[in-house]
């Protein structure tokens, strides 16, 4: 299902209908816990748009008419942008915004953790 919405959201970018920061914020301000720390555009640079183009080529095929990833994508991985590891991506990375961007990422999802523990299913112990 990520790699789905994630298909719509850079065939969106790919169309000029949003920026990279247009649909980030339309995701993690529209959807649940998954996207509240980040939208598809940041998690790329997160793990490395490499990785999530490989994933997508894989991936596209079986999930709707897109065969291959969104030519952003194919750009920035031809261009040497990956994301975080090489400083910039879909965002200019430099040592201290990485340092920045990773401790509010994971301070996200802590913090939805803790909203959450009362829902997560309890472990039968028998």
């Amino acid at each position: 299902m990520q790699h789905a919405l994630a298909r719509e959201a850079f065939a969106l970018i790919d169309s000029g209908v949003g920026t990279p920061e247009d649909v980030d914020a339309a995701v993690r301000f529209g959807f649940g816990f998954r996207f509240l720390a980040a939208g598809p555009c940041l998690q790329r640079d997160h793990a490395g748009i490499d990785v999530h183009c490989a994933a997508a080529a894989t991936m596209y095929p079986t999930l709707a008419n897109n065969s291959e990833p969104a030519l952003i994508l194919r750009n920035k991985v031809q261009a040497g942008h990956l994301g975080m590891k090489t400083g910039r991506g879909l965002f200019e990375w430099d040592e201290d915004s990485i340092k920045r961007e990773k401790a509010r990422y994971e301070g996200l999802l802590l913090a939805g953790l803790e909203l959450l523990k009362n829902e997560l299913p309890k472990r039968d112990k028998g």
